[in-house]
């Protein structure tokens, strides 16, 4: 085969592409960089079972900004090179973008057989590798699960048109001879391109590059393209004795070796599948994703606007959590430039920022760039396209039409792209610099037509970076936003409806056409749950801003939140939910929003803690009775592990000043007490090492003194 170059519109229709990852091994990734007590091995081998977040890890590890020594293939040597804060931004934008990228076009993308085809070609290509004695078997499993990425950036490149092309071709075959035909390229070059990108010295794109040549061909290539080949034609072909005869012949295996490896690699998958919840029963012999595209709406509609604010609000609070939690910010502008790169489809960013001492813009402060921008120095008068967005408080572009001085071409040449748009950063009448997004005249294009996600953007970028010149960063954050305590509540508590908010979309999805009364009733719960995150956004107050005399209908709250959450939270895990309301309505008295935010946490707690099979039990009561006062409230009761005793002391203590970082294990508990306390209520926790825990909300009732003892 001759080699080709991949024409030049196509390059322009992949840039900026964003690869679609399986959603079941997403949110794994989502669950387990949220959790303090998961290792980075436990995270690589999530990342390892898709394709696409295994790229994404690849290409962010071996960048400029955090890489300059050897190579990185390795996938936990890629995490520990990132750091965790990078990885869950990359998870946080990756979740964003497949979240509501498909609901506001409504795509349906199946891609349970490409995943169970890469994963199984992975597993085969480690297993060949080390029959083989080949000495860099992951290595050999990157090439089995990566050999096919060329198809999820078409995909996504090219969306309706690839989808079309897709539905026509039966095989990896009939689509690559589809592909030259009509774009010039077939999705083995495309993928060969992608990992070129990230200038690995390894075989790893001629694995991708040569996993559709003829048996003939192969046999002349080195050992790791022709392990990939194998794999790859182990997987379409089966348990073909035929074929694997041939296969095992390319390796020099025995044939009932290649035969068991085929076998084992198959259980393995399954049982992979299994525990992320992909349903391969239907792939039989399919390998090519499934994917329809709808026509390109006209007009964007209020559901659309919607989606898009709350997309926006995700990334921009995750972003904003770990600059809080980040001490000394040394690696928040690579973490920038990495969710730029996600949320904008730029491939190279930089930081010019603003020097007071001689009134000049200068990157010799920003880590993880090149050389260049810390040793140019732009001054405020200079008629640089970058000096003057930030003069003038307004993105711009090279391609505006403005004749770009030296300095800007020199700025194209370090960013290596032919042009870039310059995003100014302020903080009020405060210059803090500017942001340089490395982009075609396409890109450039389709990045200032989204002028309100840039500002949003740029903001926390602003923020972060004048936080990091402070002599107390955390302090001049803190400052910043407000009160530290205010901060910490805020970041931890729009995490949780908004995660469950975007959760419950995707099951919303599907339940649209059904007009009855249930789903208007439900319809309006989430409206209500939507303007609560929106309060919580504006008040950026902490309990005592609130007044906590309200009446409070408990079976009304508690049966409206379990049937906005129930199934995300439970059943959609296997997790067994009853509820249990008192036939004598009880209502408290305290803030709802409150009551409502020490609910869902309880809730979210006990889903994340439990696996599937477990049970939990919600329960409301008017009769709680505590030291000779009677309270109404709600217990919730669950089969799990157990809440450790370390973290139910934060049940009862206060969120103080060395209070640990939002995110960090036993903040929502600190925050239950809070709230409840603020409440003038109780909580009453039993837990089980091994048998589960009951934590109790008892809120101050009507007519609340008792004559005499009781019990409760």
């Amino acid at each position: 085969m001759s080699l080709r170059k991949l024409p030049q519109k196509l390059i322009q229709a992949l840039e900026g592409a964003a690869l679609v990852p399986a959603p079941e091994v997403l949110l794994r990734l989502m669950r387990a960089v949220e959790d303090e007590g998961v290792s980075l091995a436990d995270i690589a081998e999530i990342v390892n079972k898709d394709p696409a977040i295994a790229a994404r890890i690849l290409a962010a590890a071996n960048s400029t900004a955090f890489h300059r020594g050897r190579p990185l293939t390795a996938i936990e040597d890629c995490l520990q090179q990132l750091g965790l804060r990078v990885v869950r931004t990359i998870a946080v934008c990756l979740s964003v973008q497949c979240v509501f990228a498909r609901q506001s076009v409504q795509a349906r993308i199946d891609l349970s057989a490409f995943w169970y085809h890469s994963l199984l070609s992975a597993e085969l290509a480690r297993g060949l590798a080390q029959a083989t004695a080949y000495p860099r078997p992951g290595e050999a499993y990157l090439g089995g699960l990566l050999h096919d990425i060329g198809e999820l950036a078409l995909l996504s490149a090219l969306r309706a048109e690839y989808a079309a092309m897709l539905a026509l071709s039966a095989d990896g075959e009939s689509l690559s001879a589809l592909e030259l035909v009509r774009l010039g390229a077939t999705h083995a070059d495309v993928g060969a391109w992608l990992v070129d990108q990230w200038e690995l010295d390894s075989q790893l794109a001629d694995g991708v590059l040569f996993h559709h040549v003829t048996h003939a061909q192969i046999a002349e290539a080195d050992w790791l393209p022709r392990i990939v080949w194998c794999a790859n034609a182990a997987a379409v072909a089966g348990q073909e004795a035929v074929v694997l005869g041939q296969l095992a012949t390319l390796l020099n295996l025995p044939e009932g070796d290649l035969s068991t490896l085929h076998a084992q690699a198959c259980d393995r998958v399954v049982q992979i599948a299994g525990a992320m919840g992909i349903d391969i029963a239907q792939v039989g012999n399919r390998t090519l994703p499934v994917a329809e595209f709808p026509p390109t709406a006209q007009t964007v509609g209020a559901a659309d606007i919607m989606l898009e604010s709350m997309a926006e609000t995700a990334i921009l609070q995750a972003l904003q959590r770990d600059a809080y939690t980040g001490r000394g910010g040394g690696d928040m502008p690579r973490a920038l430039c990495e969710a730029a790169r996600l949320l904008f489809g730029v491939e190279h960013c930089a930081f010019l920022l603003y020097q007071d001492a001689d009134n000049a813009l200068s990157g010799k402060d920003v880590a993880g760039q090149s050389d260049i921008f810390a040793v140019m120095r732009l001054a405020l008068q200079s008629s640089s396209m970058a000096v003057r967005a930030l003069r003038e408080r307004k993105a711009m572009g090279s391609h505006s039409g403005a004749e770009l001085v030296l300095a800007d071409m020199q700025l194209c040449r370090a960013l290596r792209s032919e042009g870039f748009v310059s995003l100014p950063l302020v903080r009020g009448e405060r210059m803090v610099g500017v942001m340089l997004l490395g982009a075609s005249v396409e890109v450039q294009g389709r990045l200032l037509g989204r002028e309100n996600w840039l500002q949003s953007f740029a903001r926390i970028a602003s923020l972060i970076l004048e936080a990091r010149t402070s002599s107390n960063p955390m302090q001049e954050l803190s400052s910043a936003l407000g009160r530290e305590q205010q901060i910490r509540r805020f970041s931890h508590e729009i995490g949780n409806p908004l995660s469950i908010i975007k959760s419950y979309l995707r099951l919303l999805e599907h339940r649209l056409p059904e007009e009855d009364a249930a789903m208007r009733e439900e319809l309006g719960v989430l409206k209500e749950e939507i303007d609560r995150v929106v309060r919580i956004v504006r008040q950026l107050s902490d309990t005592s801003s609130t007044e906590p005399g309200s009446s409070i209908a408990v079976n009304g709250v508690v049966s409206n939140l379990l049937s906005l959450y129930g199934e995300s939270l439970f059943e959609s895990r296997g997790i067994a939910l009853q509820l249990s309301l008192d036939p004598r309505d009880p209502v408290a008295q305290g803030d709802p929003d409150g009551f409502k935010q020490v609910l869902l946490n309880l809730l979210k707690n006990a889903s994340e803690a439990l696996d599937e099979g477990a049970s939990v039990r919600v329960e409301t009561s008017a009769t709680m009775v505590h030291e000779g006062v009677r309270y109404s409230g709600f217990t919730v009761q669950d089969t799990g592990p157990g809440i450790p005793l370390a973290l139910v002391e934060r049940l009862y203590a206060p969120m103080t000043e060395a209070y640990p970082a939002p995110g960090a294990r036993g903040m929502g508990l600190s925050i239950i007490g809070g709230l409840v306390k603020h409440m003038n209520g109780k909580v009453v926790c039993e837990t089980r090492q091994g048998e589960g825990s009951r934590i109790s909300i008892l809120l101050p009732a009507k007519e609340a003194k008792l004559g005499g003892a009781a019990h409760g």
